[in-house]
């Protein structure tokens, strides 16, 4: 263990501590019980741990990751494991979600389990003794999801509720729905103010999605577009297709209910779509960017990405000048301009093209022909065959395991090219 590294640990304890004075009265008790749990872990192994609750991605998915592989685990285990958790934000992101994941985990007050966490977590010796997040976050890299039930459910009366409302909005019993998000700055402009740009590669325009929304209205499926704080309503007549998010409506609750009921969700890969994942919907992604980030694990997941563009010739770049480039995994605005590359969003027409496709799947009504599996496998041997998007240098994560999902089909038979 480098001075570096004990120098980095000191300095984080440090600030941390001064953050949180009341951490100095805690921290001398903490290490007592922890060094009791040391002492007991050949009989019961104890674990300490927080829930992400600032941000619903992570709320859903990374525990959701995180009991995936835990369950693996607990089976060559033959020790009592006894875990405990706290809510890292209070108040969390979303309460509904909230109470469901305290009616199967032990969450117990910030003030006693935070001092315990910051302990197990501060050196590796301890790391037996850290529960919560998965290998990579919220990435399943062993395809666990298509393996495992949805963890979470609702209780009679939650589901009297979530159908109750679901009248109230228009929608006749029985009805198929999809939820729609699509990513724009307003959310982490109320958490964050002015520290937004540098996510701004991943937004995109919500008018895009109304050729699509329409195209499931006219085959009989309602569509919720969802969001919490969005930049601009999204107008449209119909009344199949709900702006969910600017008409009122909106609840902790129905968040969660729609995102667990829908028949799948329209995403351009953001927080929300985790919810859907927790309770094993299939997504269709959209205007997707960086590559190396795709939801790959699932079967039942569509993706299409982004264009890359060349800003020098205005030459749209294929999937394997893609994967072999720097911005594979480039979370920030600053790097695409950086290394001279313009984003441009999925059209309507392309958009459609993927929608339709996941619909076409679910109802077992698509054409499935050789051509289209050797897209998709040389799709897969590109993206596998390439170091840079199997694992994030920068980070040292493992991004992928199998890649499970699917391109857009429409596509890659249009655009041959983008598979050369």
């Amino acid at each position: 263990m480098s001075r570096f590294y004990l120098r980095d640990r000191f300095n984080l304890a440090m600030w941390i501590i001064r953050s949180e004075p009341g951490l100095l009265l805690s921290l001398p008790i903490a290490l007592i019980v922890v060094a009791i749990t040391v002492m007991v872990r050949p009989i019961v192994l104890i674990r300490f741990g927080f829930l992400r609750s600032d941000r619903l991605g992570h709320f859903a998915g990374n525990h959701d990751i995180f009991l995936c592989e835990d369950s693996l685990r607990r089976k060559t285990n033959h020790r009592i494991i006894w875990d405990v958790y706290y809510f890292g934000r209070l108040p969390p992101c979303n309460q509904q979600l909230a109470k469901m994941w305290s009616r199967i985990l032990r969450v117990w007050p910030s003030c006693v389990v935070r001092p315990l966490s910051l302990v197990v977590r501060s050196t590796p010796l301890l790391k037996n003794h850290v529960c919560g997040d998965g290998v990579s976050g919220d990435r399943d890299i062993h395809n666990l999801q298509d393996q495992t039930e949805p963890p979470l459910s609702f209780t009679a009366s939650e589901e009297r509720l979530g159908e109750e409302t679901l009248r109230s909005y228009g929608v006749p019993e029985g009805s198929r729905f999809v939820c729609l998000i699509s990513r724009d700055q307003e959310y982490l402009k109320s958490i964050y103010r002015d520290l937004v740009e540098y996510h701004d590669y991943r937004n995109s325009d919500i008018d895009n999605f109304i050729d699509a929304v329409s195209a499931l209205a006219r085959r009989g499926l309602y569509v919720f577009r969802m969001g919490s704080v969005v930049l601009k309503q999204f107008k449209t007549e119909d009344p199949m297709i709900i702006d969910y998010a600017t008409n009122g409506m909106r609840t902790d609750f129905m968040d969660i209910y729609l995102g667990a009921k829908c028949l799948f969700c329209i995403t351009t890969s953001t927080g929300f779509d985790a919810v859907p994942q927790l309770f094993r919907k299939p997504l269709a992604v959209v205007n997707h960017a960086p590559i190396g980030d795709c939801k790959s694990w699932s079967k039942n997941n569509i993706c299409r990405f982004k264009h890359h563009v060349r800003r020098q010739d205005r030459v749209e770049m294929s999937l394997r000048e893609i994967c072999d480039s720097s911005v594979v995994h480039a979370y920030a605005s600053a790097d695409y301009v950086m290394e001279g590359i313009d984003l441009v969003e999925n059209s309507t027409t392309e958009i459609r093209d993927v929608v339709l496709e996941m619909l076409d799947k679910i109802d077992g009504i698509s054409e499935h022909n050789l051509a289209d599996d050797l897209l998709q496998e040389k799709f897969v041997k590109i993206m596998t065959s390439s170091q840079s998007v199997t694992v994030n240098d920068a980070t040292a994560l493992t991004m992928h395991g199998n890649i499970l999902c699917r391109h857009g089909t429409t596509y890659l038979r249009n655009n041959p090219w983008f598979l050369n």
